[in-house]
């Protein structure tokens, strides 16, 4: 068990890991601060539709624990003219600053202020880049691969979708260790503390994602290590229902896989071309009641299958000499599914809540398969049943000065290793090692484990965010 207890100074910012701000001073057009002017932010995004504050004695206003999305900022005093700013968009822990200028004039009269969105987060001291989700359906690769996406990243494998898997999703950047990188869902972490805490039985699913926030180094206090935290801010339901629908697909016939003559003549029968890749996912999200509870639900089916240049399948796994089925070539192939559930619940106008629940079942069914082993001579890892995540937050903005939050997230994942290919002996049928050619066939060399399980659990209690000062809070890790 790891207890980790944080005491953060630094400037103005947001602190709920996944949540954004809006944040600015009101003048008047002679340059005097204005107190005591509504602050209203209203978007889709929210289950409760708006949320308003009042700017303090020094005309400075902040509007917290915001979820990304589009806005509608509206000034409004006695005595002033309204003054609306539209078109505010909001990525996860960006604090947009919008200032506004009040004229003198009736409150009926709204002026509508028409410009750019705030670019630069100039309140935080985090670098992050933001990945949203119609981006990443426009690119021809697996949707989760950040590496490619990210200038400096050392890792990664999927040029062109071509791998069709998770490769990308963690990486190293500026020299960072690899040990040092995070996954996310909602500002919590979830991936287990094996393999340097690196160690996980998900992947992550775009499906069910808003955008993805990469944070690149320089992480403030709150996180126990400098490296990547990859962030995958969960979509929500909203006050009407929206459904969502994709898919890809390809297999070899759709290659260029013919071999030049010299190679051919080498012996060289086949390329690693891709056999296929597959993706097919919806989703589906609205109220249960307006205003008050919402629904979101992500469903994805998943794979790919690579060919293993010049590899072929056993004709017999139980003979004690390999001879290929040149009728089947090897391949190294994943099959995935996810699905997932969030409910978001306003219990009152200062509370919300947020329940998810995601379960996934993968299959690494010929885990590192190379041309030096036969199919049977590598283990298949099964990722769950059981797999799944559970996670529950709460938040609690009491001011614009103080927010509240608390959070828990418990992943569970079984990752047994079982024979990829039927054992007519079992799994006591002994594995053979060629040592003139290094080829291994008839069986793994390596044990198999079957229900060996998992448990990772993170809680943060209630975290507090006093003025722009400090952040006292606490995470328990099991």
């Amino acid at each position: 068990m790891v207890v980790v207890t944080c005491l953060a100074c630094a400037p103005a910012r947001v602190w709920a890991q996944a949540a954004s701000a809006i944040a600015g001073v009101v003048k008047d057009t002679t340059g005097a601060v204005l107190p005591g002017v509504t602050v209203e932010a209203s978007s889709p995004a929210l289950i409760e539709r708006t949320r308003s504050v009042v700017s303090d004695p020094q005309g400075q206003y902040k509007i917290v624990d915001l979820r990304p999305g589009t806005y509608t900022v509206t000034f409004s005093i006695a005595g002033f003219s309204t003054v609306k700013r539209e078109g505010i968009e909001l990525s996860a822990a960006f604090t947009a600053t919008v200032n506004a200028e009040l004229r003198v004039g009736a409150l009926e009269e709204t002026i509508t202020v028409a410009g750019q969105s705030p670019m630069v987060d100039t309140q935080n001291v985090v670098q992050q880049k933001v990945i949203r989700r119609d981006f990443l359906e426009s690119l021809p690769n697996s949707r989760s691969n950040y590496a490619a996406l990210t200038p400096g990243a050392s890792r990664s494998n999927d040029v062109g979708g071509s791998s069709g898997n998770d490769a990308g999703a963690t990486f190293t950047i500026h020299g960072g260790k690899g040990s040092d990188t995070r996954r996310l869902i909602d500002g919590m972490r979830w991936n287990s503390m094996e393999v340097q805490n690196a160690g996980t039985g998900f992947y992550v699913d775009p499906t069910g994602a808003e955008e993805i926030s990469i944070q690149l180094g320089g992480n403030s206090a709150e996180y126990e290590l400098g490296g990547v935290q990859v962030n995958l801010v969960p979509k929500s339901g909203g006050n009407t229902f929206k459904g969502y629908l994709y898919g890809a697909y390809t297999n070899n016939s759709l290659n260029s896989t013919s071999l030049p003559a010299d190679l051919r003549g080498r012996g060289l029968p086949t390329i690693g071309a891709v056999d296929r890749i597959y993706d097919y996912s919806g989703s589906l999200g609205g109220p249960i009641r307006q205003d008050k509870l919402w629904f979101f639900s992500a469903q994805r089916w998943w794979g790919n299958s690579t060919f293993v240049p010049g590899d072929f399948y056993n004709a017999d796994t139980s003979a004690w000499i390999y001879v290929p089925d040149a009728a089947r070539p090897a391949v190294n192939d994943n099959i995935n599914r996810h699905h997932s559930a969030r409910f978001t619940w306003q219990a009152s106008p200062r509370n919300r809540l947020n329940l998810s629940w995601d379960l996934q079942q993968d299959c690494v069914c010929h885990s590192g398969l190379t041309g030096a082993a036969a199919p049977e001579g590598v283990h298949r890892w099964n990722f769950g049943p059981p797999n799944y995540i559970l996670q529950v937050t709460w938040s609690r903005p009491a001011t614009s000065r103080l927010l509240f939050e608390a959070g828990a997230t418990t992943l569970i994942f079984d990752y047994p290793t079982v024979p990829t290919e039927p054992l007519p002996l079992g799994t006591n049928q002994i594995s053979v090692l060629e040592q003139s050619t290094n080829f291994r066939y008839r069986s793994s060399a390596g044990t198999w484990r079957y229900g060996h399980k998992i448990t990772d659990q993170w809680l943060t209690p209630t975290s507090t965010l006093i003025g722009r000062l400090a952040k006292f809070g606490a995470k328990v890790e099991f």
